[in-house]
């Protein structure tokens, strides 16, 4: 709701951190809630939406529709998630933003642009080198770029990163 109030206000830094903030809260909520996990995807979609990040909301959508497979008898939340679709296919900009990224990936690329090599980031991180370079390649693809470099300075424009 932050993400959506400070879009309304105009405010698209502001939007773009509490839409990244508020991505791990979808991952938190449990099936216990099902209610509330469609209707944190939605608005998180809705967000999404109007940041132009269409990789994101479509992300958002693929959960929403998981969980309503899951638990069909949502009230008028298969509605939303349907008006949501219609609005992601006017979407005629393909950006990729912070949502479209797991848990996992935003962690990693906080600390991608550090110059150490994917070993030391495994050991910062607790993973293995292979996971690191799963994960970057994983970014990469859906920045669109071939290297570290590029997928730092594509993070650092979009304000995903600080200078």
């Amino acid at each position: 709701m932050a993400a959506r109030a400070a879009i309304h206000r105009g405010d698209l830094a502001a939007a773009r951190e509490h839409l990244t903030l508020g991505g791990p809260l979808r991952l938190r909520v449990t099936w216990a809630l099902p209610f509330l996990a469609v209707q944190i995807r939605l608005e998180l979609a809705r967000a999404s939406i109007a940041l132009q990040d269409a990789a994101g909301a479509r992300i958002l959508l693929a959960e929403v529709d998981d969980l309503l497979h899951q638990r069909p008898e949502l009230g008028n939340l298969p509605g939303q998630a349907a008006q949501l679709r219609t609005g992601l296919e006017l979407l005629h900009h393909r950006v990729i933003g912070a949502s479209s990224l797991t848990e996992a990936e935003l962690r990693l690329l906080r600390v991608l642009g550090t110059h150490h090599s994917f070993r030391e980031i495994g050991e910062q991180l607790f993973v293995s080198p292979h996971t690191v370079k799963s994960h970057a390649m994983s970014i990469y693809r859906k920045f669109g770029v071939s290297s570290r470099s590029q997928a730092i300075q594509h993070a650092r424009e979009r304000g995903l990163l600080a200078d």
